[in-house]
């Protein structure tokens, strides 16, 4: 028995089982696999140069060979090397993940940003409030009567609930149960058209179709709608007369685009217009896309402009209204030239939409944005086609995601917030670049300061996004972008752009020029007859901007000069168009040295003068015999002056 146990003993001891590991090997064909799937990935990409995927291609070859070496290799224990195969394959793997979904949220962006079909514009219906107007009693004696007040909403009674009887003979017919009439639901109760209906369904409204025809007549048709019947308009030349008009009392309803607003407002005279006036109402239109096509622009291989503008208030973008920036953009992508240009936005131009007469540069804008890029064509003398529509705040938020910028501020000054722009080299963050590109009133030079801090800050953001350093701020400026600007650049132009400066590095020389001009006041198209103040721009400065445009696209070298001292107010007509008719509100120095030689009716008269002398001759000459007698009579009678004055009854015998 012992024995017995013994040899139970010896063989009970188990045999070692080996655990089961995935092989180094295996790892490395599954990172094989990745590194193909994320360079097909990469090379898909269509912002990087098709360089850096040879790059990738030849450090994933040298990797793969080196971990395969040590996969093949290596002892069956060293685990060092599957764990380096297992991180490889997840982080290619990731990347191949995440690839795909950072073109297509760069494609998203820039495809929103050009889709403008969506975008509405609004017609407000502006009255005057009621504490305005009991203020003015003289001027609204019936103020009171249009004081608006809501109706109590009747709370709907409660049905009465029917006593149910027992229909015997119900239980051997075969009835089906009639479907109960679906009631339309009623719209909400709303407080403003009923208001309009109610109140001012009678009254008097102010248009001005002239300046805004399409939106003015569709507002008009809308109205009628509402009402069901015409209603009482007066229509105006121009926006500011309708704002007068509804001053005095001559309507009592402004219908006036939106866009319009800002430009009342900032009007002599109308400074307290949005505190004086409410919307009563407003009609939402969908935006009138004039034909500006999506930009198919060659931008790596062709000259191109980029019109940039926006203004200073927050809200929708639309591609109608004001711009208070007005710079252009100008980009040789061969010899890496770019030359920054901008105007003042009272620029006094020609308005393409009302017949080329002047009108400020910012109003060109609420006729549409192909009205101002027409404009700005017409005075740099170059087709500009493709646009960048931006908000004030947009600077703030593409710094933001940029970390900042950098920029060497010429002077030192206090901003309207009390932030102190020290002079030199500054860093502005999001809300200080705010406000250093809005501010004009503490400047020296006002509104022409604001447009070369606004250059210098664009300036500094093309730096900034040129330099390798927007890797690291790619994610959130793709975020701060979103929804922020309208654009026609395609995706596929700016992808070509893209990947031409990472290919190549590109260091741009960049200049920039502005024009300045004279201050004036002149009648402008778009606010009829009353005199706004504008800035005559000097010729000889836009003449500057003109030929340096040329040189970038012809691809000759500029480098930065100064500006000269302006002179002139005169710029280039629009050809075919008699300047008299632009530039007839321009009441100003040189406009009228040039008819000032007006002599010329002097000559017309000489000539008749001439042709009477001869008709006249014979009486004329024959006058001074006749009073040469009496004359050469008189000195006998003048030698005895005043002695022989009594003996003057001598004078009948000398008649005889």
């Amino acid at each position: 028995m012992d024995d017995m146990d013994r040899t139970q003993e010896i063989e009970m001891p188990a045999v070692e089982k080996r655990k089961k590991r995935i092989s180094a090997k295996l790892l490395w064909f599954i990172l094989l696999i990745a590194s193909g799937v994320f360079l097909y990935f990469f090379w898909q990409m269509q912002m990087f140069p098709r360089k850096w995927s040879y790059y990738l291609a030849a450090v994933l070859g040298v990797l793969l060979l080196l971990t395969g070496f040590l996969s093949f290799r290596a002892k069956y224990k060293n685990i060092g090397i599957r764990i380096c195969n297992v991180l490889l394959s997840a982080a290619l793997i990731a990347a191949s993940a995440f690839l795909p979904k950072l073109q297509s949220r760069v494609t998203e962006v820039i495809e929103e940003n050009n889709d403008v079909t969506k975008n509405t514009v609004k017609v407000n219906l502006y009255v005057l409030t009621d504490e305005y107007k009991q203020a003015h009693a003289d001027v609204f004696p019936d103020w009171q009567s249009d004081v608006y007040v809501s109706p109590v909403p009747e709370e709907p009674e409660e049905p009465v609930e029917e006593e149910e009887t027992f229909d015997f003979w119900s239980l051997f017919r075969k009835e089906e149960p009639e479907p109960e009439p679906e009631e339309p639901e009623e719209p909400p109760f709303d407080p403003a058209l009923d208001e309009l209906k109610t109140i001012y369904s009678d009254k008097i409204f102010i248009t001005q179709i002239s300046v805004d025809t399409i939106y003015q007549q569709q507002t008009v048709q809308t109205l009628e709608e509402v009402f069901g019947h015409d209603f009482a308009i007066i229509d105006r030349t121009s926006v500011l007369e309708g704002a007068t008009s509804l001053y005095n009392n001559e309507g009592q309803v402004l219908m006036m685009t939106d866009a319009y607003a800002s430009m009342v407002e900032n009007s002599d005279g109308f400074d307290t217009f949005l505190q004086d006036t409410r919307i009563l109402y407003t009609v939402e239109l969908p935006e009138e896309v004039r034909e500006i096509k999506l930009s198919n622009a060659e931008l790596t291989t062709k000259p191109f402009s980029v019109f940039f503008g926006g203004n200073d208030e927050e809200g929708d973008l639309n591609l109608s209204g004001r711009t208070d920036v007005d710079m252009v953009v100008t980009v040789n992508p061969n010899t890496y030239q770019i030359l920054i240009t901008s105007f003042p936005r009272d620029s006094f131009v020609p308005n393409p939409a009302l017949g080329y007469a002047g009108d400020k540069l910012t109003h060109l804008g609420v006729n549409g944005l192909d009205n101002t890029l027409s404009g700005i064509s017409n005075l740099l003398e170059q087709e500009i086609d493709n646009y960048v529509i931006i908000n004030f705040t947009t600077y703030r938020y593409i710094i933001d995601a940029l970390g900042g910028v950098d920029i060497e501020n010429p002077y030192g000054f206090l901003a309207d917030d009390g932030e102190y722009f020290e002079e030199g080299l500054i860093h502005l963050d999001g809300d200080p670049a705010l406000m250093y590109v809005r501010e004009r009133y503490h400047l020296p030079d006002g509104d022409f300061g604001r447009n070369m801090h606004q250059q210098l800050v664009m300036k500094a953001i093309i730096n900034k996004v040129a330099s390798p350093a927007i890797i690291s701020h790619y994610d959130s400026l793709l975020e701060a972008l979103k929804g922020t600007f309208l654009t026609n650049l395609s995706s596929d132009a700016i992808y070509a752009f893209c990947k031409k400066q990472l290919d190549e590095n590109i260091h741009w020389n960049i200049v920039n020029y502005r024009v300045e001009g004279s201050l004036a006041m002149s009648a402008c198209a778009s606010a009829g007859i009353m005199e706004l103040s504008v800035v005559l721009p000097y010729m000889n400065q836009l003449q500057i901007m003109v030929d340096a445009i040329r040189d970038v696209y012809e691809g000759n070298i500029i480098e930065q000069q100064e500006m000269p001292y302006g002179e002139g107010v005169l710029i280039y007509p629009v050809p075919g168009v008699p300047y008299e008719e632009i530039y007839a509100p321009v009441v100003e120095e040189p406009v009228y040295t040039e008819p000032e030689p007006t002599p010329e009716p002097a000559p017309v008269e000489e000539v008749p003068v001439e042709e009477t002398p001869p008709a006249e001759e014979v009486p004329v000459e024959e006058a001074p015999p006749a009073e040469e007698t009496p004359v050469e009579e008189t000195p006998p009678a003048e030698e005895t002056p005043v002695e022989e004055a009594p003996p003057a009854e001598e004078a009948p015998p000398a008649e005889g």
